[in-house]
């Protein structure tokens, strides 16, 4: 009877235990750009995150995202700014913020920058019929 018990939680817990996720990761900014920086993600789909991440794996699906710029404003604020994206399965998304210039300090003179799309391996190694 025990041996029932024990397979059939395996088999739940197995059956549930993963599904194809997404990254989304601010810490990959461009070294050689000095206008372009790392990204602290502050809130997504309308759940906000007062202390912010910079990577964090995501459901697949479309995603609002609150982007914060890491680099400080000419008070010493950091603003932030809505991004929409279509996380697809075992993806990594890099994301920085491009600032215009070293010489603006308005807070809004960035935007958020898609550096590039990463496939998982570890996902995609999980989940084969992810591709």
């Amino acid at each position: 009877m025990k041996i029932i018990v024990i397979l059939a939680a395996l088999l739940c817990l197995s059956a549930c235990a993963s599904r194809p996720y997404a990254i989304i990761d601010g810490s990959r900014s461009i070294a050689s750009d000095p206008e372009n920086v790392d990204v602290i993600f502050i809130g997504i789909d309308g759940k906000m995150y007062p202390n912010g991440f910079s990577y964090k794996t995501l459901e697949p699906g479309v995603h609002l995202l609150q982007v914060a710029t890491s680099k400080a404003g000419w008070r010493n604020a950091h603003s932030y700014l809505p991004f929409m994206l279509n996380a697809e399965p075992c993806k990594r998304y890099i994301l920085t913020a491009q600032h215009d210039n070293s010489l603006t300090r308005d807070d809004g003179s960035w935007s958020v920058n898609l550096l590039r799309v990463e496939p998982v391996e570890s996902c995609l190694t999980s989940h084969p019929e992810v591709e």
